[in-house]
């Protein structure tokens, strides 16, 4: 046989743990909304390194090219018994590498179209179009969430696209700098 008294306990401990679950379910979806922002942040910091990256492949491609130049007359004119047709030739490869290189950084730093935050008038209408849906912090914090996290999926796969573009104009670099290598050593050789 059961007393009121223990019924009334039993009743306590279910609110108690009622509450503790939704304190618990605000501090998860405070933590979600918060690790979403750190990721869209660090998504961020990355697009800014990437740019800053495929610059200074432009810069070192540039400067290469122009060194080229500046001593091909010199090479052309002091070639000895080096055929003309290998020089131009030995040349032309080195530019085109050189040249595809400067293509794919300056594609890394082309802006894509990628999804962003709504403007705030966008966001407090449908605030207030969905009011009852947001009265809660756990609705606010899962919402805010997944607005975030779609940001952050989209620039994430634009830095993905942006670091295989990077990837591409530094092997090209790398082979143009091999090149140059391979020519003057046989431009020594032969000479």
């Amino acid at each position: 046989m059961s007393n009121g008294f223990k019924n009334g306990s039993g009743e306590i401990k279910d609110n108690l743990k009622a509450e503790n679950r939704i304190d618990s379910d605000n501090e998860l979806y405070s933590y979600i909304k918060d690790f979403a922002i750190l990721k869209l942040e660090s998504e961020t910091k990355r697009e800014n390194f990437l740019i800053r990256q495929s610059t200074s492949l432009q810069i070192i491609s540039l400067f290469t090219i122009i060194a080229l130049f500046i001593t091909a007359p010199t090479i052309i004119e002091y070639r000895g018994k080096i055929p003309l047709e290998f020089l131009l030739f030995s040349f032309s490869i080195i530019t085109i590498f050189l040249l595809i290189s400067l293509l794919f950084a300056l594609l890394a730093q082309k802006k894509e179209l990628q999804a962003t935050l709504p403007d705030v008038d966008v966001f407090m209408q449908h605030m207030i179009d969905n009011y009852e849906i947001y009265l809660s912090s756990i609705q606010r914090d899962r919402a805010f969430a997944e607005l975030v996290g779609k940001v952050q999926k989209c620039k994430n796969k634009i830095n993905n696209k942006r670091t295989k573009k990077i990837d591409w104009s530094m092997w090209l670099f790398y082979t143009a700098l091999f090149l140059i290598i391979i020519f003057i050593g046989s431009y020594i050789m032969f000479r």
